[in-house]
């Protein structure tokens, strides 16, 4: 886990803080470069599952897929 830290903080994505609480760790937070990457994968990744539910799934699908969220959004 040390290595991935290390490696999102040397592309900034990722800035380490001292932790207040307990001078042996460390706070993580994410840096504005390292949201706006979160933010643009996650675009992507939007656009990809939106273009295989258009491709791959039936009407009939759509509208089960469109109703399973519909209850998933009522349990959170």
């Amino acid at each position: 886990m040390r290595l991935v830290v290390t490696q999102l903080e040397g592309n900034g994505l990722v800035g380490r803080l001292p932790n207040p609480a307990d001078g042996r760790s460390q706070l993580l937070s994410i840096t504005a470069k390292g949201q706006d990457q979160l933010s643009q994968s996650r675009g992507i990744r939007t656009s990809k599952i939106a273009a295989l539910i258009e491709e791959r799934l039936s009407d009939q699908e759509r509208q089960t897929l469109q109703a399973a969220i519909a209850i998933l959004d009522r349990l959170s």
